[in-house]
């Protein structure tokens, strides 16, 4: 009996050994993977002589802590190798471009801030919103509280700016003043020049405003600023009978086509400064090429006037007649029309022509002043 009890074991057993050779692997249930988004540490007194695996390095260009709005990364499925990519290198940042004097920048919100830079920050913020009344008073926190403060040009600057607009003019001034005498070679040093200079130019304190002009007219980055302060630095030497270099700053500005809106005056200033000194010649092409070249209604008719004027001066009568026959026609101040009409009246009188002169003057007497 117990014969037959092995023998039916033994076939039964071989018939089971094709069965389970047959089975599937994956019907067993393989082990559950570690969670990798939890870190790997070390027991150095459990692993023995066992292999110590290696925790793969975090570049440095992905951040270790991920957002809470981040979603966790997938799961990875065990029959499935996991693809290790090379994180790319990250590009150099480019350096930003400097600030012009008075511009604010909103710093980045991880950046670490000092408590002198926060206090800057709440000014700069009233200051973006044009809230000039509520931003002086925390530029002059700022300047009190931090006297050494890396950025006290541009707080002087600012609540120079937030005075001005709002009518304080004397306080405008002292800060514009202590800004130029602290700081005169830092990049505020233009802009307040210039702020400072115009109110003394408005004084007509031409002597205290001419060096700050000269002065903003080198250091201002931007074109159209310069060449104003250029062309009130020569209305300053004008002012103080330095005629001679107002006429070669004038001159510098009749050549300055680019971001000059001061040309067509300038060219004006130019030609009068050369009638005063005789030169009536040279005053007449400046004259002319004002009046061929501007688009200002009222220097046209102006230009043209004093061109046919000066043709008179030159006897020139002919060409002087024609100047001042189109000057009646142009539109523009009616003046300067006035003033052509009565060059005509000077020009037929000295031709000897009384009864023209009466003539014109009777049909023409109510455009007369």
């Amino acid at each position: 009996m117990k014969r037959g009890c092995l023998v039916a074991f033994c076939c039964t057993a071989m018939v089971s050994a094709p069965a389970l050779a047959q089975r599937p692997l994956g019907a067993a249930t393989p082990p559950p993977l570690p969670d990798v988004r939890k870190p790997f540490r070390l027991d150095p007194q459990r692993t023995g002589d066992r292999p110590v695996p290696t925790a793969r390095p975090i570049p440095r260009a992905i951040p270790v802590e991920r957002p809470a709005a981040t979603p966790a990364p997938p799961s990875i499925p065990a029959a499935t190798p996991r693809v290790v990519r090379p994180t790319p290198a990250p590009k150099p940042a480019a350096l930003p471009e400097p600030d012009e004097p008075g511009t604010i920048r909103v710093a980045p919100s991880n950046a670490p801030r000092t408590a002198d830079l926060i206090q800057l920050d709440i000014a700069d913020s009233l200051y973006a919103k044009k809230l000039y009344d509520q931003a002086a008073p925390e530029y002059d926190r700022y300047l009190n509280l931090y006297p050494n403060g890396a950025d006290r040009p541009a707080a002087l600057y600012r609540i120079a700016e937030c005075y001005r607009r709002t009518g304080s003019v004397n306080a405008a001034r002292n800060a514009f003043e202590t800004l130029v005498t602290q700081f005169p070679n830092g990049d505020f040093a233009g802009p307040g020049s210039y702020r400072v200079a115009e109110m003394y130019y408005q004084d007509k304190q031409y002597r205290d405003a001419l060096p700050l002009f000269r002065r903003a007219s080198v250091r201002l980055k931007e074109p159209i600023v310069a060449n104003a302060a250029k062309f009130y630095t020569a209305r300053c030497m004008e002012a103080l009978g330095q005629k001679f270099d107002a006429r070669l700053t004038y001159e510098e500005l009749t050549g300055t086509a680019e971001n000059n809106p001061y040309q067509d005056a300038s060219r004006l200033s130019l030609a009068l400064l050369f009638r005063e000194s005789g030169r009536t010649a040279d005053a007449l092409k400046q004259a002319q090429a004002l009046a061929a070249e501007t688009t200002n209604e009222d220097l046209k008719i102006e230009a043209t006037v004093r061109s046919g004027l000066w043709l008179l001066d030159l006897e020139q009568p002919a060409k002087a007649e024609k100047v001042l026959t189109d000057a009646i026609a142009l539109p523009g101040n009616p003046k300067w029309r006035e003033v052509a009409r009565v060059g005509m009246l000077r020009m037929q009188f000295d031709a000897g022509k009384y009864a023209e002169v009466y003539k014109a003057f009777t049909e023409t007497k109510d455009e007369f002043s």
